[in-house]
């Protein structure tokens, strides 16, 4: 009788083994994919942020040009114009490519 115990406890185990192996694999894969999305996201924020800076310096050197040029207030406000046109696209852009803040997951269920 003590020998079947003891199968049960090898079996039990065995079988908790398997479901414990499972699990972290399935959770290796949400890692993996996770942290893919983050490098994308890095990825994506690093040339939104360049591009932000190559429009910024852009525009300094307009008004670095114009101003040294003895520009008129006409000229100047093309400028001004030029950057407030290009701050609300990027507004716009902004905008459109916010995703709303994700719902938060449920609580596992307790058995």
């Amino acid at each position: 009788m003590a020998r079947w115990a003891w199968d049960n406890q090898e079996a039990a185990i065995a079988a908790a083994h398997d479901k414990l192996d499972w699990i972290i694999s399935f959770l290796k894969g949400k890692v993996m994919a996770s942290f893919a999305d983050i490098q994308n996201a890095v990825t994506a924020e690093t040339t939104v942020e360049q591009s932000v800076l190559t429009l910024l310096n852009g525009i300094a050197a307009q008004l670095a040009t114009a101003l040294a040029a003895g520009g008129t207030p006409a000229q100047i406000q093309g400028v001004v114009d030029a950057l407030n046109a290009n701050i609300a696209a990027m507004q716009a852009a902004v905008t459109a490519n916010t995703p709303s803040a994700p719902s938060p997951a449920p609580a596992p269920a307790t058995p």
